[in-house]
């Protein structure tokens, strides 16, 4: 487990408090939120909980779910009327269905992206919103021992989305909001590799 006590401090000092983020974290949880379709929320890899204060006011029923005991700690000392829950992603089976099902910051640390978007979209009743980082080529980077950072590509994506059963449509959308920090590690690649897309996946419903 990388995200532990003392990564989980630095997490929070670098994007700042949850309900008062550094700006780029402003921008990003400000989009997705406002993707938000429905009344209740699934927030996989909700990390230390910052998409809840930016869509509380939106959902009448919102769960963070992370891997980490050690940042859900610390979104539960700032939100604790939400409801964490500690859960992995590549076994959602016992995890209630929401509306809309978020996931935000967590595609980029996993080696496996299709098994966890097909799990996330298992979930979803009505739409699956994920951000991770496309380009035309596929990378995976190590950054630290136990942290990867992993680039997928168009290709990639709309072959995952298009085996997943149910899907009226789906759409990418760039969002370039990543800090130097970031930008640094992966300058290893190559310099627009810092375009993120948030997918939008949506659900057919039936009337």
């Amino acid at each position: 487990m990388f995200w532990t006590e003392t990564e989980a401090a630095r997490y929070l000092e670098e994007n700042g408090l949850p309900y008062n983020p550094q700006p780029h974290v402003v921008k990003k949880m400000t989009a997705a939120a406002n993707l938000l379709k429905g009344l209740t929320v699934l927030d996989v890899g909700c990390g230390e909980g910052h998409l809840y204060h930016f869509i509380k006011e939106k959902a009448e029923k919102y769960v963070g779910l992370d891997a980490s005991p050690d940042m859900l700690k610390t979104a539960t000392y700032y939100a604790p009327e939400a409801s964490w829950r500690l859960g992995d992603v590549y076994n959602l089976e016992d995890v209630d269905r929401c509306d809309t099902v978020f996931s935000i910051s967590l595609l980029i640390h996993l080696e496996n992206q299709s098994e966890a978007i097909r799990q996330l979209w298992s979930r979803a009743l009505k739409r699956l919103v994920f951000l991770i980082p496309i380009q035309k080529e596929e990378k995976i980077i190590n950054v630290r021992p136990g942290l990867i950072y992993h680039q997928t590509t168009f290709d990639g994506v709309k072959k995952i989305v298009e085996s997943l059963e149910e899907v009226e449509k789906y759409t990418m959308t760039p969002l370039s909001d990543l800090k130097p920090r970031i930008k640094l590690y992966l300058g290893l690649l190559r310099p627009d590799v810092r375009l993120h897309y948030f997918v939008v996946v949506d659900r057919i419903q039936s009337h």
